[in-house]
């Protein structure tokens, strides 16, 4: 357990003096988690190898969440989308996607990633990005 806590430790330190590092640009970090397939909903489709996720020790998204949280680094955690999203799909609101690559549990097909992109600019929107990068970018090039 000790080289997981020392692994979550340095990829923190490194998360924050790059949060630092581009803040000291203006530029903004936005940080965001990619949840694994069978996170997002308890159906067989979603978990095909029967993972037991009780005996999952660490969630690493709430984990780095959690320290983003704690340092004032913005982040968008995409679980409860993706999970909103499921639920629709098994109400049958929406048609079935997948929005992983089959039988990949990480890698996302083209719903997944468009999810990601949405909920990416309603951060930015939500933090009025936009507008102050606009504003950068008129001072840097008058």
């Amino acid at each position: 357990m000790g080289e997981v806590e020392s692994t979550y430790s340095s990829f923190a330190r490194r998360l924050t003096v790059m949060g630092i590092l581009l803040d000291s640009h203006d530029v903004s970090l936005l940080v965001q988690g990619l949840p694994l397939r069978f996170r997002i909903g308890a159906q067989r489709r979603d978990d095909e190898r029967g993972f037991d996720v009780r005996r999952i020790r660490i969630e690493p998204l709430d984990r780095i969440a959690e320290h983003c949280k704690e340092t004032g680094i913005r982040s968008v955690g995409l679980r409860p989308r993706m999970r909103t999203e499921r639920q629709a799909m098994i109400d049958g609101e929406k048609e079935w996607n997948d929005m992983y690559i089959q039988w990949d549990y990480a890698r996302r097909n083209q719903r997944g990633p468009r999810i990601s992109a949405e909920e990416v600019l309603e951060a930015i929107n939500r933090h009025g990005w936009l507008r102050m990068n606009h504003r950068l970018w008129r001072r840097c090039h008058s």
